[in-house]
């Protein structure tokens, strides 16, 4: 039993030398990734997308309250440029808050 076990594992894993990487060095990884974070930039990281959330489904909530309010008075004209403004808008906040993360980690 003992060798079909190593050979199901050289099979599955690999045979020969076999060097000890992290997960985050074998996998291929977003650009913007860090694997090795201090407790300092991980609150930082996890507090950023905590207020992209809540603050991206504020926006999309008033967004579309004034976009309701908008068709019952112009029509369907509207929407075309609500939904790119939306969008614009919903860049420009992403962007912010990506811009006030990065400056509070570099202090």
């Amino acid at each position: 039993m003992r060798p079909a076990f190593i050979k199901a594992a050289a099979l599955l894993f690999g045979s020969g030398a076999v060097s000890r990487q992290d997960v985050s060095e074998r996998l291929p990884v977003p650009f913007t990734f860090k694997p090795r974070l201090s407790a300092f930039e991980a609150f930082v990281q996890i507090f950023a997308s905590l207020c992209r959330i809540f603050l991206g489904c504020l926006l999309f909530a008033g967004w579309g309250v004034f976009a309701l309010y908008l068709w019952g008075v112009w029509g369907v004209a509207v929407i075309l440029p609500m939904v790119l403004l939306f969008l614009a808008a919903l860049a420009l906040l992403m962007t912010l808050i990506s811009l006030i993360a990065n400056r509070i980690l570099r202090l």
